[in-house]
């Protein structure tokens, strides 16, 4: 504890219009987050040294596309590993491609819920909702009693926040920034 004592300091700068530089404490990580007209982020640098120097040559620079809806179209790392995603006409996420787990495909059903998805070995997993909507079942397969790996209780307790999500499989990402 110390009492009107600086213990750490971030320095934040803007030495462009789209680029802004975070120098964080002794141990951190300096970055360069570099962004485009819209405010999103389409490269991140991470710095091999204590400071932001500017030069691609002393980060690991990860990219990120969008597509012309602003949705995440890829993600590329350092290592030029390569993370992508496509979308239907709705906007909603049709698959997912995983350097370390390959491609995922999210099939809907006609009120735009999750109806299943089959990952890049070609298991499925189901879901089942009750009349309100929420998830209320994950099947191996098809959506049947014998089948069911996971219920959920939402129906009978009161909402509470959670994520949206739900992963096929467990799968590396790179950097995530908005």
């Amino acid at each position: 504890m110390s009492y009107s004592k600086q213990q750490w300091t971030t320095a934040t700068a803007y030495p462009g219009a789209d680029r802004t530089d975070v120098t964080p404490p002794q141990g951190g990580t300096a970055t360069s987050t570099i962004t485009d007209a819209r405010n999103r982020t389409t490269a991140l640098w991470q710095y091999r040294s204590a400071s932001p120097t500017g030069r691609t040559a002393d980060a690991d620079v990860t990219t990120y596309a969008y597509t012309p809806a602003g949705q995440d179209a890829t993600r590329t790392d350092a290592a030029g590993n390569k993370w992508s995603y496509t979308y239907d006409l709705q906007g909603r996420q049709v698959s997912a491609t995983d350097p370390d787990s390959g491609t995922s495909q999210m099939f809907y059903d006609a009120n735009s819920r999750v109806d299943h998805g089959v990952d890049a070995k070609g298991n499925t997993l189901a879901y089942s909702y009750d009349l309100l909507g929420r998830k209320t079942g994950l099947y191996n397969g098809s959506v049947a009693p014998a089948n069911q790996l996971a219920t959920s209780s939402s129906a009978a307790t009161p909402a509470r926040p959670r994520s949206t999500s739900a992963p096929m499989s467990s799968r590396s990402t790179p950097p995530a920034v908005r």
